[in-house]
């Protein structure tokens, strides 16, 4: 499925199609028995992003209906959280531990065993606790199991996407550009500002903040570049690469937090510091890079590549 606007298509049929496709496709990745549970959680969340990037960038012209849409997918979302964490603190870990020198001592290798141990541990709770796995795979037993977080998700998915067609549109303007335009310019504003205070004070939280606004702009280069594929391909390729970068600096504080709770409740030995530092070192580099990527995505203000996007637009409607 496209996750882009179609030629001749107007904004308000691209945001209910664009919605529709993404529910569909996440009901049926959750159904599918060859996909495993942490694929499934990854492929949910993003779903559920990209629905709310399309939700933003068509926010001013129907408020009330993102309001209510926004809300339920992030809540979606977010009863996956700590399934993703869990899965991604691990592969983060097993990063780290490859680029650690072989020369370094045992008592960090230690470390490193103590802290997948506990963090494996940890996920296996979490997969209890939510009662993960999928009705269909479960064998037949005379014990009730809970309800499976699956069985929410597609319940929610459901809902949602019977109402879409009620999705309405304030300004009537449906084939404007200015449909998205105030939502182009105003995500972009704010992770031009996002960027500022990350780099003033690039705290855990900051440069959460910066990814979150970062990914939503390339949410918004994705579904509109069709309006010129050769003039946006550059912005939409910087954005990518900014996201990925600031997405794995996340998945680094998170581990890094992690590890540091680890050592407070005294679970880790001797080696954690050494650990802890390598870790540290890891996400100065990532901060260097982000910064770097972000003052060449953002060299234009968000009032000048509204104004672009809305002459690449017209052109694209006269072609069409």
């Amino acid at each position: 499925m496209s996750y882009r606007l179609k030629p001749g298509e107007t904004a308000a049929h691209m945001t209910r199609r664009v919605a529709k496709e993404q529910i569909r496709e996440a009901l049926l990745e959750i159904r599918s028995p060859e996909t495993d549970d942490a694929e499934k959680v990854h492929q949910l969340r993003k779903r559920c992003k990209k629905i709310r990037g399309l939700l933003r960038l068509a926010r001013p012209a129907m408020p009330k209906t993102y309001d209510r849409e926004n809300a339920r997918f992030r809540d979606l979302a977010r009863k996956f959280s700590e399934l993703r964490d869990a899965k991604t603190q691990l592969t983060t870990l097993d990063q780290i531990a490859t680029e650690i020198p072989s020369t370094d001592s045992t008592k960090l290798t230690e470390a490193y065993l103590q802290a997948r141990h506990l963090l494996q541990h940890e996920r296996a709770e979490i997969r209890q606790a939510q009662s993960l796995k999928n009705p269909a795979d479960r064998s037949v037993s005379s014990k009730p199991e809970p309800q499976s977080i699956w069985q929410d998700a597609r319940t929610e998915l459901q809902q949602a996407l019977r109402g879409i067609d009620r999705w309405n549109w304030r300004d009537g303007k449906r084939g404007s550009f200015e449909s998205l335009g105030e939502g182009l310019q105003k995500t972009l504003h704010r992770a031009h500002d996002a960027m500022r205070i990350a780099t003033e004070d690039p705290s855990t939280d900051h440069m959460h903040q910066w990814r979150k606004r970062v990914k939503y702009h390339w949410y918004h280069l994705r579904l509109l570049q069709p309006i010129w594929k050769q003039g946006l391909a550059g912005n939409r390729d910087d954005a990518k690469k900014l996201a990925e970068v600031l997405g794995d600096l996340h998945d680094v504080d998170v581990l890094g937090e992690t590890l540091r709770r680890f050592q407070k409740e005294g679970e880790l030995p001797a080696g954690a510091d050494k650990l802890i530092r390598h870790l540290d070192d890891r996400r100065n580099q990532l901060s260097r890079k982000a910064v770097r990527c972000g003052r060449r995505l953002f060299a234009e203000s968000p009032a000048a590549f509204r104004k672009r996007c809305r002459v690449y637009w017209k052109l694209a409607r006269t072609d069409a």
